[in-house]
């Protein structure tokens, strides 16, 4: 819609004789407003990105741990790398754990 308000004040601007400090004025102010239409647009386009991989990589955890048995009674290698995306050591007693839906668990040692 911006970028239709500035093409009419250039076309009009072609068309009509009038005074060019206002016109400046005019098209500098409709060009500023169309750059941060941009930028917000922007902005929402990489948040819809990054959401559309964060529910991709949700669906694949989801559907990795409906695989699993009701009653986990055993280390299974295949889940663990499907579930957990990294492990963090902060200091001997204080180990989390990040899976790939981004939930982090703290594990306290002893």
């Amino acid at each position: 819609m911006v970028a239709d308000l500035v093409q009419k004040c250039i076309g009009e601007n072609a068309r009509v004789a009038q005074n060019q400090g206002e016109y400046a004025k005019r098209y500098d102010a409709l060009v500023e407003r169309f750059e941060m239409a941009k930028g917000r647009f922007d902005e929402v386009q990489v948040a819809i990105t990054q959401k559309q991989a964060q529910r991709k990589m949700m669906e694949k955890f989801m559907e990795e741990l409906w695989k699993l048995p009701e009653q986990v009674d055993c280390f299974d290698e295949g889940a663990w790398y499907a579930m957990v995306d990294f492990v963090t050591v902060y200091g001997k007693e204080d180990v989390r754990f990040t899976f790939k839906n981004g939930m982090e668990i703290p594990v306290k040692t002893k």
